[in-house]
């Protein structure tokens, strides 16, 4: 099989990838959605509303444990953070807020090598 070098990491073309799965979604307390996503490990990912504002869960219905995952707020024109934590085997409860700490419902990217 050939293989593909990208800094130290090696691995077959025809295996899935370095990504193994990733979100764009709406991270809401009361109506979180799943705007477009894929797993390379699973049949799906989904989410449901958090306990506040500005969090949400998201379940990629894979292991997680041995995993690092990455994620980023989105807004037009305001700074927005977000940052996820593991809840369960396959489970990331996420929190998007502003520059002062407050939650703020809105778009997030999850990305879990």
């Amino acid at each position: 099989n050939s293989s593909q070098t990208l800094n130290s990491n090696c691995e077959v073309q025809t295996e899935d990838g370095l990504v193994k799965a990733s979100v764009f979604a709406r991270c809401d307390s009361t109506g979180s959605t799943i705007h477009r996503s894929f797993s390379r490990l699973s049949n799906s990912v989904t989410i449901s509303g958090g306990s506040a504002v500005g969090r949400c869960v998201i379940d990629f219905n894979f292991s997680l444990d041995d995993r690092y995952w990455q994620a980023t707020g989105s807004h037009a024109s305001q700074t927005r953070d977000v940052t996820c934590y593991q809840i369960s085997t396959q489970q990331l409860e996420c929190y998007r807020y502003t520059t002062n700490g407050a939650g703020a419902d809105g778009d997030i990217m999850v990305t879990v090598n």
